[in-house]
C-alpha cells in the first residue's frame, strides 16, 4: 500500500487534522509522528489503499498546498513498499464505501479494557466485525466514507 510522509507540520499538529485535510479516496491508516527532536517539527504518515489516489493527493499537495495552520506543508510519496493489505479488508474498503479502520491489537490480560472496548463498538451502528480472544483483541472498525 503507497504511504505518502506530510512533513514540517506544527508541533501540536493532531492525527485528525491531518486526515480531516486528506482527500481524493480511502485512508487505509494514518499515524503521527513525533521528529521534533531531529526536525523541530512533526510529521504525519497516511497510508492510502490505492497508488493512484497516493499519487494525486501528492500531486494536489504540490500544487495547491497543503496547510495545517497557516504554514505550507511539505506532501511526499515514500518509495518503499509498505504492509500488504488483506484482501478481505480491500474489498470492503475498495467495494463498499468504508474510508476508515480503526485496530486495536494486543491491549493485553485487561479484562476490564477489553469489556470497555467491547461494550463501546457494540454501541456502534459502523461496527462490521469484532473478535475478542483471550489473550489478543482484534477490532475492525469500519466507518462510512465521507
Amino acid at each position: 500500500m503507497p504511504t505518502t510522509k506530510v512533513v514540517d507540520l506544527p508541533v501540536h499538529t493532531k492525527i485528525g487534522q491531518v486526515i480531516a485535510s486528506v482527500h481524493g479516496g480511502p485512508i487505509f491508516s494514518a499515524v503521527m509522528c513525533d521528529t521534533v527532536a531531529l526536525i523541530s517539527l512533526m510529521t504525519a504518515l497516511v497510508t492510502f489503499v490505492e497508488l493512484q489516489v497516493a499519487r494525486n493527493f501528492v500531486e494536489a499537495a504540490g500544487t495547491d498546498g497543503f496547510y495545517i495552520g497557516s504554514k505550507r506543508d511539505e506532501v511526499q510519496l515514500i518509495r518503499s513498499s509498505t504492509h500488504p493489505i488483506n484482501p478481505a479488508m480491500y474489498r470492503l474498503i475498495r467495494f463498499h464505501g468504508p474510508s476508515r479502520i480503526l485496530a486495536i491489537s494486543s491491549p493485553g490480560k485487561d479484562k476490564a479494557l477489553n469489556n470497555i472496548i467491547y461494550a463501546a463498538l457494540s454501541r456502534s451502528s459502523v461496527l462490521t466485525q469484532l473478535s475478542l480472544a483471550a489473550r489478543f483483541l482484534s477490532v475492525m472498525w469500519i466507518c462510512a466514507s465521507h
